[in-house]
This record gives structure tokens, C-alpha cells and sequence, in this order.
């Protein structure tokens, strides 16, 4: 009798380990779908890019049509939407992804060209967009508050020391800060450690996890393709 006793103790305590140790990989699961636009409220459905037509449709319908996810991005050329979408729940939170509609017009007003990015998608910086262009007419570029953006987001570190970008999983599951369209989730990767002042120690790192608003994200992806391509 104790001997069985034994043996449903240690196998509840190895359920309940297996159960510890499982939380971090739970994985995904489907849910209704769920959007954010920049407005806040939250929408049945995303939007439909589908109604824009190159060479047809204005800047003033397509002001009027994503109004809802308008980043205010101030750019004449240039119409930068965003917002979120949720189809899956893990450990407890909702996976939030964001997607990134960037309209290109000319010089009338009409529009040119447009892409829909996820967030991924828009931080390889592998597209040739106006959003990521070199050619870009820096007058038509929202400021910066620090146009030479060499201390990055507020950290000592130069272009050529960052190896890529990428989104942060825990802000985008967990953060309530980065369930609003505006803000952004950032993982800034290092080519290699980096010693910054933390409480007054040196500190190595090889990755820097922020949050910050999606305008600063899209100049600093922006600024390293210039600085990439400068080379």
C-alpha cells in the first residue's frame, strides 16, 4: 500500500513538472480573429487594399478609406497605415502581429504603387518601397528628433554594429503597450556584445529588447539601409 502510495506521488509530482516545464512551448491556438486599427476601437475585419487602383486612386480616397489605421506618418508621397490582427491565443495571451500598408503617389497625387508587410517583412528591409527607399527626397520624410540617428533609440551604438531587426514575441503576446498599433515591439540584434551602463555596471549584450512608436521604427530601419547601402 505504501509502495503505491509512493508510486502516485511521484507520478502527480512528475505531471505536475511536466506541466511546469510545458508552459513556455503551449502551443498556438486558433481563435477569432480579432483587429486593432490605429483609432483604438477594434474592427470585425482588416482592411481591404484591393480597392486601391494604381494611376486611379487619390491620396484623398485613400485618406478617407484607412482612415481608421493611419499612422500619421506627414509625408506627401507617402501614406503609412498599420494595425493589428490576433488569430491565435498561447500561454494565456493573444499573438498579436502587425501589418504595415505603405502607399506610394506621384507628384499629382495618384497613387503609384502599394505593398502590405507584416512586421517582419518591413524589418528584412529587403523591399524596394519608398517606406525603405534611399532615394527618397529627405523633404519628404517626417522629422526626426535626431536626424542622425547614431545613438540608436537612445542606446551608444552605430549602424554598422547592428546585425538585424527583428519583432519582440513577449511585448507582442503580453504587453499592453504593444496591443496599440502606434507602439512597436523592437529587437535590436548585435553583431557583437556591446557593454552598456546598467545601474552604474557594464553590462554585455548582444540583443536590445525596446518598445517604441511604429514612426521612429520605420526611420531606423530607413537609416540603416542608407547607412548599408552608403557602404
Amino acid at each position: 500500500m505504501i509502495y503505491k502510495l509512493d508510486t502516485l506521488i511521484a507520478r502527480v509530482a512528475l505531471a505536475v513538472l511536466l506541466c511546469i516545464l510545458c508552459t513556455n512551448c503551449y502551443p498556438p491556438m486558433k481563435a477569432p480573429l480579432r483587429v486593432k486599427p490605429v483609432s483604438g476601437q477594434e474592427v470585425k475585419r482588416e482592411p481591404d487594399p484591393s480597392v486601391i487602383q494604381p494611376g486611379v486612386t487619390t491620396r484623398a480616397e485613400i485618406v478617407r478609406e484607412f482612415a481608421a489605421f493611419d499612422t500619421g506618418w506627414k509625408a506627401e508621397q507617402l501614406f503609412l497605415g498599420r494595425w493589428l490582427r490576433s488569430g491565435f491565443v498561447m500561454n494565456g495571451g493573444r499573438d498579436w502581429g502587425g501589418q504595415i500598408l505603405a502607399v506610394e503617389f506621384d507628384g499629382k497625387g495618384i497613387v503609384d504603387r502599394y505593398h502590405v508587410f507584416s512586421d517582419n517583412e518591413f524589418l528584412r528591409g529587403e523591399d524596394s518601397f519608398l517606406l525603405t527607399s534611399v532615394d527618397t527626397d529627405p523633404s519628404d520624410e517626417q522629422p526626426s528628433r535626431d536626424p542622425s540617428l547614431e545613438s540608436i533609440l537612445g542606446y551608444p551604438i552605430s549602424a554598422d554594429q547592428i546585425e538585424k531587426l527583428s519583432c519582440w514575441r513577449y511585448a507582442r503576446v503580453y504587453s499592453p503597450a504593444t496591443t496599440n498599433p502606434r507602439d512597436f515591439g523592437l529587437v535590436i540584434h548585435l553583431k557583437e556584445k556591446v557593454y552598456l551602463d546598467r545601474g552604474g555596471r557594464e553590462r554585455g549584450v548582444s540583443m536590445i529588447s525596446l518598445e517604441t512608436d511604429i514612426l521612429t521604427v520605420v526611420r531606423v530601419v530607413r537609416f540603416l539601409r542608407m547607412s548599408r547601402e552608403r557602404r
